[in-house]
Parts: structure tokens; C-alpha cells; sequence
């Protein structure tokens, strides 16, 4: 199972299309939605198989851990960053959706909003001339939420309630390059380190400090690609030295930060929307 390492951009949404048969399992931050524009296929995500058709899709919570294991058609994917789900966050953050595929059955609106978000993202001449595109897709984001919470259950991970989830969520997004500790988190949100432990597995889908070095290598990534040093980035992110930066970065993603960048400047293992993914 591995994190994906260019699949949790911050506050954009990310569409691509595939037709790629098995892909292992991995979970993000982002919420996913595959959607079956022909064909058929099968996702495994918690322990379980849902097979789908053309015009059904799938729904996977943030940090589930999921695979496509038979597929056999051509899919459209959305992964929807926990920033742009703001109003939907409390219900979303560490849970799954009861049920988990639904079909579109109004006049093809979902694949309608998603082929749209992929031309605004791809600066398609529809939408050259669009001055805010950041409005537009986030009115599209909401439009899919509403249709989707009309049409599902929420079943939380754990029996616990966490009434505060979206607002720990959102406190550890911002003040992540600072140190915090289960039980500074569990202070200042009034909860036992137990119970904190607790909620920040159920809403991460992991301990607390893989949490938090996974946020400050997406934020390292992106700095890296603004051309800012090693140092620089270390620094800004959180880290207390380049070498525990360069070591989190490599086992994480894989790569040095010098061959993550060059694959970027390359274009490989960039998903751009409006063209297939390959899954290595």
C-alpha cells in the first residue's frame, strides 16, 4: 500500500482519464471519484469489492485505502482536496459512504460537471478567456456535493463522534511546519493523548507524525518546483535539518527531491487532466 505522491494537491481539484487495468492499493487525503464512461470495472476499498458500469461511479473516502483490480473500459477520476470541501468537511473527513456506488440517473450531470472541470483545469479554449476559474470550479465541486449527500449515508471509521474533526483537520493543515505533538493537540482541543491519538488516526488514516511529514513534503514538492534550495524548503516546511528533510522526502515519495524534479520538469508522473494516467 503506498501514499500517493502527487495525487494530494492542496486546494485544486485533480481529473484525469484512464483505461489502465490493475492499479495497487493507495490511499490520499483527497476524496476519489471514478466515474465509468464505458466498460466495466472493480474498485476494492475497505475490505470490499463494488463492481461498476458505464455510467455508475464510485465514491472513496479521504485516506481510504483502495485498488482497481479489473478494469475494463475507460474511466474519468476526481480527487476532490479536503480545502475545497469546507461546508461537506464533518461528514467526510475519516468516514466512508453508505453506499459506496451510486448511478447517474439525471440526464448524465455527473460526468457532465466532471468533463467540465477538466477543460477549466485545462485551460481548453471553452474556457480561455475565464477570468476565475477558481470560483468556477469550486461552484462545480459544490454542485457534485449537494447531488452526492442527497444520495448516500455517512458511517464514520470509528464509534466515536468528533465533533471537531474538520476544525483539527484544517488546524493541523496550517500549522504543520510548527511542532505539534499528540498531546499538545490534545490540550489545546480538550481530549485525553488517547482519545486525541485516537481521532487523528481516524481522521488522517495514520499516526500523527506520518500526518504531519506528509504535509510538509506536498508543501516541500511544491516549493521545490519554485526552484527555492534544500535548505530553504527544510526550513519553511518544519524540518530541523536538510538531511531529515532529504530522508522523509525520499521515503515517501520515492525519489530524491533532484530526480522528483526533474521528472516534473519532464513531465513525467504529472496527471494532467483530459489525458490517460500510466500507473507504473
Amino acid at each position: 500500500m503506498i501514499y500517493e505522491k502527487i495525487r494530494d494537491l492542496p486546494d485544486k481539484p485533480l481529473v484525469f482519464y484512464t483505461n489502465h487495468s490493475e492499479i495497487c492499493e493507495h490511499h490520499h487525503a483527497s476524496i476519489e471519484i471514478a466515474y465509468v464512461i464505458s466498460g466495466t470495472v472493480t474498485i476494492c476499498a475497505d475490505n470490499a469489492a463494488y463492481s461498476l458500469s458505464e455510467r455508475q461511479f464510485a465514491v472513496i473516502g479521504s485516506n481510504i485505502i483502495h485498488s482497481y483490480t479489473a478494469q475494463k473500459g475507460l474511466c474519468i477520476v476526481v480527487l476532490l482536496p479536503l480545502a475545497m470541501l469546507t461546508p461537506f468537511r464533518s461528514k467526510l473527513v475519516g468516514c466512508t459512504f453508505s453506499p459506496c456506488v451510486f448511478t447517474d440517473t439525471e440526464d448524465s450531470l455527473v460526468k457532465t460537471l466532471f468533463d467540465t472541470m477538466a477543460k477549466v483545469i485545462g485551460n481548453t479554449a471553452d474556457f480561455a478567456d475565464f477570468n476565475n476559474k477558481d470560483a468556477l470550479l469550486q461552484s462545480l465541486t459544490n454542485t457534485f456535493m449537494v447531488y452526492l449527500l442527497g444520495k448516500t449515508t455517512f458511517e464514520k471509521k470509528t464509534e466515536r463522534s468528533i465533533p471537531d474533526g474538520a476544525v483539527i483537520t484544517e488546524y493541523l493543515q496550517q500549522n504543520y511546519m510548527t511542532d505539534i505533538s499528540v498531546s499538545s493537540l490534545a490540550k489545546r482541543f480538550g481530549y485525553t493523548e488517547k482519545h486525541m491519538t485516537e481521532i487523528v488516526k481516524c481522521l488522517c488514516g495514520m499516526p500523527l507524525k506520518d500526518y504531519i511529514r506528509m504535509l510538509r513534503i506536498n508543501e516541500g514538492k511544491r516549493l521545490l518546483l519554485e526552484n527555492h534550495t534544500l535548505d530553504d524548503i527544510a526550513s519553511r516546511v518544519g524540518f530541523s535539518c536538510t538531511r531529515t528533510f532529504l530522508r522523509s522526502f525520499v521515503k515517501i515519495t520515492g525519489q530524491t527531491p533532484s530526480a522528483y524534479k526533474r521528472d516534473c520538469t519532464a513531465g513525467v508522473s504529472i496527471l494532467r487532466p483530459n489525458e490517460e494516467l500510466y500507473f507504473h
